[in-house]
């Protein structure tokens, strides 16, 4: 017995051949065999279902998943009920996911459709992982994809928007992409395939209803071709974006320089090429920077200052002259404290060792107390234990060797002229309230080695 409130339509014409041009589309681009194993997304509209059913026509393996939003009453599980029917009666696996759309909205403070997007995908995904699916397919067909483009073009959109829908997209897989609404639905009236109807689709509150509902038939009326239409520009779009990635990823291939595990990328250098802010958006996009950060790092180059730029992974540190992308380290730098008995201790990635040897060696260590150097010489007995090593913070400052007032760490930084990331770094050896060395830079001239000095004590710091 069929469920309550689904449609079965009938049709009468000539048949129309949709499975060979969908066999064709498959194999033109490289979609997926039928060696592999796919989970279909059905919602129980007229497109899923179509797809279902073309795929059991075509031989494929395949497993059935269906979201049922809670957002719809007894429609959302009179929709559920024919899915799995649907299922069952084709004899492929089914599985279903009962969410709390509204929750999930309010929760992560995102829109109805957006946690509805998320939801959908996380669940495929994790389902596809478990279950060791090749591929997710979606039933977006034509239309979709031309009302994703003018919607893309009313929000405002570069060349990647102009493709619309790809036929694939990492895990995802669209093997109705060729096909329009019209087809789609002569093709359910053709072989009485049952579907649902979703009321909401037909409410113009939403953005691509509107254009659905508004602007198409407006367009259509102007141009009864306008799926071809599309269809080229789509295809030209594409095209297009492809050879603009390849200049984009050549022109930053030769731009960045690996420093480390850092990219590097000389200011100037940047600046000379024909297009800078479309190489830095291309290069910065695919480490998951904001659309306006490329933008953004160039009006920065406006003033001398340093300043740093943030995606989930990545950070972004415009210095004087060039820029460092590094990945985060969320790890925090935890403070390391030295007692009189010990003799080595690792800080960050540094390795710092202390020795003690005996005064009246001053006139062979002469060359080796200066600034700049990995290794200090101190007075021992000026020397308050517990010692610290820690990162600099604001309000630090010491008295620099060969000198008589006090400087704030910040400004023997700046005087340096060290990038924004080794700043960033910069940790300093604490005695009591006083800070007796800025690690590799300088140290404080009051914990020196005189004459008299009868125990001397040597620092070192070296990669760990």
């Amino acid at each position: 017995m069929l469920v309550k409130g689904i449609r079965i339509s009938y049709f009468h014409g000539k048949e129309h051949l949709m499975l060979p041009e969908f066999l064709r589309y498959i194999s033109d681009t490289k979609l997926f065999t039928k060696r592999n194993s796919m989970l279909l997304a059905v919602s129980g509209g007229v497109d899923s279902m179509v797809l279902a059913h073309l795929m059991q026509r075509a031989g494929f393996n395949f497993a059935i998943a269906h979201v049922n939003f809670k957002l719809r009453g007894n429609a959302a599980n009179l929709d559920q009920a024919c899915v799995e029917q649907c299922a069952n009666k084709m004899g492929v696996p089914f599985f279903t996911l009962n969410a709390n759309t509204k929750a999930y909205a309010k929760n992560h403070k995102v829109s109805i459709q957006m946690a509805a997007r998320d939801l959908r995908y996380a669940f495929f995904n994790e389902l596809a992982t478990e279950h060791r699916f090749d591929f997710v397919l979606t039933a977006h067909h034509q239309d979709d994809a031309m009302e994703t483009l003018l919607l893309n073009i009313t929000r405002g959109t570069g060349i990647a928007g102009l493709h619309g829908i790809l036929p694939s997209q990492g895990k995802i897989r669209r093997p109705l992409l060729w096909a329009s609404r019209k087809q789609v639905e002569e093709y359910a009236l053709q072989h009485k395939i049952v579907f649902r109807n979703d009321a909401s689709n037909l409410e113009e509150k939403y953005h691509r209803n509107k254009i659905r509902l508004k602007v198409m038939p407006v367009l259509k009326e102007l141009n009864p071709s306008l799926d071809k239409a599309f269809f080229n520009l789509m295809k030209n779009a594409l095209t297009a974006e492809q050879i603009q990635n390849e200049y984009l990823q050549q022109r930053g291939k030769v731009l960045c320089r690996k420093v480390n595990k850092d990219l590097v990328i000389q200011i100037d250098a940047l600046m000379a090429e024909a297009h800078p802010e479309l190489i830095l958006y291309h290069l910065l996009q695919s480490k998951g920077f904001a659309s306006n950060t490329a933008a953004n790092v160039l009006r920065s180059f406006e003033t001398k200052a340093a300043k740093s730029f943030t995606s989930p992974e990545f950070t972004l540190l415009k210095d004087r002259s060039q820029l460092v992308i590094s990945g985060l380290d969320n790890t925090p730098v935890v403070a390391a404290s030295i007692s009189k008995t010990k003799k080595e201790i690792t800080y960050a990635k540094l390795q710092i060792k202390l020795d003690r040897l005996k005064g009246g060696l001053l006139e062979h260590l002469g060359a080796s107390v200066k600034a700049g150097s990995n290794t200090i010489y101190l007075d021992y007995e000026k020397i308050e234990f517990p010692i610290t090593v820690r990162p600099w913070k604001s309000g630090d400052a010491l008295v620099p060797f060969g000198m008589k007032g006090r400087k704030k760490i910040s400004d023997i930084l700046t005087d340096s002229k060290i990038s924004a990331q080794e700043k960033k770094q910069a940790a300093v050896l604490v005695s009591g309230n006083r800070v007796v060395w800025l690690l590799g830079i300088r140290f404080d001239e009051r914990f020196k080695i005189t004459t008299s000095t009868k125990t001397i004590l040597r620092i070192s710091v070296s990669n760990h």
